[in-house]
Order: structure tokens, then sequence, then C-alpha cells
């Protein structure tokens, strides 16, 4: 009699667990069964990779534990068909915790050419160049990939590869390079990642400027996430100017703490061709960025969700926050902290009535200007933080 497809995946489940010595006598079962057995990913040996085990978590994914090899360590892999289709396609890595090494990508990279994501974001240096190249190299369909907060360890080598060889590459994320990723490589991801959607290049030490976000502005059409948080002032109203006009799309942009070379010329730009905005964040531009910018923000993108005008020396007042108000009523999450008073009930009561969505609001050191009497406007289940 045939075996079902939930006895196959039964099977397969089950075989995941044993040893290779037993593995081999499942094959001797049955043709099926041999067949079933041998769709197991390749069990790696402690000599050359990570040693675990593969465990059911849902329907569209399978974890790789290696607890007991590396304690800390767990990899969820994602698959695009379900357990019953043999062999199953794992094409998302995420690196759980800080234990993953090069080895464990290299071995991730070499199995599984189908990987379309992988995150190794915050592994403390232990992830290099070494494996992220060969993930470049064997995995040519990668869309997304975050190599963020990885002490400096994934450089420009790397990265450029990945530019050469993922050209469907989607998502970015270099955050916190410590400035081992410069323009070199960004210029590289701008000319051969055309679909690129999301970048992230803050805190990389100065080392990324206007001359590769210039770029990507300009091959990068479908761009919706740019994110340029402290970058030491190299990156300016120039390159953003050009995301404005070349990237109609964007949804979400941070120039916080710019050094105060991001003004209201390009922020401005954003507001007119950038229709689509659901979050901004100014914070920290050095009173570069006024009413002026914030209030066209609010007249020509209704969709805006999130907003943080903190720490703007007293440039961003109750004008254009009424402004936001009127014009932005799915309007979730504000903060105005450190705004020398010119915020006051007078905005935030607007905000109570016209914003129903509200869930987030920070009015910390705003000059006792915002008291109960625009506070309390907001229903009980809305969440704050407040500090007059």
């Amino acid at each position: 009699m045939e075996s079902s497809g939930f006895d196959l995946e039964a099977l397969w489940l089950a075989c995941a667990y044993l040893t290779l010595a037993d593995s081999r006598g499942v094959r001797r079962v049955s043709r099926k069964w041999r067949n079933v057995e041998l769709t197991i990913p390749n069990r790696p040996s402690l000599e050359t990779s990570p040693c675990g085990r593969y465990v059911l978590i849902g329907p569209d994914s399978v974890t790789y534990d290696a607890h007991h090899a590396d304690p800390g360590l767990s990899v969820t892999l994602r698959k695009a068909v379900p357990l019953a289709l043999w062999p199953p396609r794992i094409v998302s890595i995420a690196v759980k915790m800080s234990a993953a090494t090069d080895e464990h990508i290299s071995f991730f990279a070499r199995q599984y050419p189908m990987l379309t994501s992988l995150d190794v974001s915050g592994t403390k240096g232990m992830i290099t160049d070494a494996s992220i190249s060969l993930i470049a190299q064997h995995c040519p369909q990668l869309t997304s990939l975050d190599v963020s907060w990885t002490d400096g360890k994934i450089t420009d080598a790397s990265i450029s590869l990945i530019a050469r060889h993922c050209p469907q590459l989607t998502s970015l994320n270099v955050s916190g390079a410590e400035g081992s990723v410069s323009d070199a490589s960004i210029s590289l991801i701008a000319r051969h990642c055309p679909q690129l959607t999301s970048l992230d290049v803050s805190w990389t030490a100065g080392n990324i400027t206007d001359a590769s976000i210039s770029l990507i502005a300009q091959h990068c059409p479908q761009l919706t996430s740019l994110d340029v948080c402290d970058t030491l002032g190299k990156i300016t109203d120039a390159s953003i100017s050009l995301i404005a006009q070349h990237c109609p799309q964007l949804t979400s942009l941070d120039v916080s703490s710019t050094a105060g070379k991001i003004t209201d010329a390009s922020i401005s730009l954003i507001a007119q061709h950038c229709p689509q905005l659901t979050s901004l964040n100014v914070r920290v531009t050095k009173g570069m960025i006024t009413d002026a910018s914030i209030s066209l923000t609010a007249q020509h993108c209704p969709q805006l969700t999130s907003l943080d005008v903190s720490w703007t020396d007293g440039k961003i007042t109750d004008a254009s926050i009424s402004l936001i108000a009127q014009h932005c009523p799915q309007l979730t999450s504000l903060n105005v902290c450190s705004t020398y008073g010119k915020i006051t009930d007078a905005s935030i009561s607007m905000i109570a009535q016209h914003c129903p969505q509200l869930t987030s609001l920070n009015v910390r050191w705003t000059g006792g200007k915002i008291t109960d009497a625009s506070l309390l406007l907001f229903p009980p289940s809305r969440q704050f933080s407040v500090d007059i």
C-alpha cells in the first residue's frame, strides 16, 4: 500500500533526528523510504560544519537547532514549498543570538543555493567576509541581506561580491559597519541591484557619503526605505534631493543625527515628490529642519503614520504639528521630545482630536507646555511616554 503524503512527512521529520548510522538502516527498508531519507539536508560532520537537527515549527518553516553544539544558536530556515514535497527548499535563514560563526553560514551557503534571505545582525564579529562572500558566490537569488552590527567584520570586499553576484537584491542593511563598508561597495550595489527597495547605512562612521547615495537615487527608482542616521554629515541635501526626485515610492526616511547637513531644502522636496511617505525621522538635525518642511509633509503626505521631530532646537512648533493633526489622520506615533516648549497643548489637543489611531506619544522635556489639558483628551487605552 502506498504511503500517504502525511506518512512521508512524518518519516522525513523522524529521519531528521537520526544519526548517520541509523539513517543508513532506514534506506534499507524500501526504495520509497530510501528516497525520503536521502532528501534530508546533508547532515554536516562535527569536523567540517555545525552539528544540529531540523525541527518543524510551523507550516512554512523548520528550525535548524544547533543548541547542543553551540549554546545560544538557533537558525530559522524558511522554505518555499510544503514539507510533503521533496526536498524542502530552504530560502531564508535568520541567525538568532550571537553564537553563529562563519562555519555555520558557509555550510548554509553551500547547502541552500536557493537562499533568498539572510539575517546575521548582531553576531558580534563572529560572521566575516569569508562566509558572506560564499553566500554571494553560491546564492545568486538572494534578495535580502542584514549584516548590521557585526563589529566591522563584514567589509566592502564581501558586499561588493554581493552586488556583483546577487542582482535581485531588494534589501540591504549595513548599519553599524564601523567604517568597514563604504561608498565603494554601496556604489556597486546601486549599479548592479536596480530592484533595491530598502537601504540602511546608518552608523557607518562617515564612510558612506553623497557619492553612493546619489547613485542609489539614480539607479534604484523602486527605493521605499532609506536610513542615513548618524552618517557624520557626509550625507547631505545633495543626495536626499536626488532621492526625492528619482524615488517617488519612498515610504520611510530617517535623516536623524546628520550634523545639520540635511535641511528644509531636501525634506520639502521629499514631501512634494514622495506622497506615499509613512515614516519620517528628523531627530537631532541642529535646527536645520523647521515648520516649513514639516508643514509641507503634512499637506502632501496624508498616509504619514510615524513622525519624530525631537531635539530640533525649537524650530518645529505648534504651527506644523497642528497641520499634521489635520492632514494625517493615520498617525500612530509622534515624538516631540525636547522641542524647547514650542509644541504645546494647542497642537497636542488637535492630535488627540484628529488622530484616533495614535498609540505612541513622547512629550518629554517640553518645558511644561504640554499638560493634562491635552493629554486627558486621549482615551486611557493609548500608550504614552510622558515627562513634564
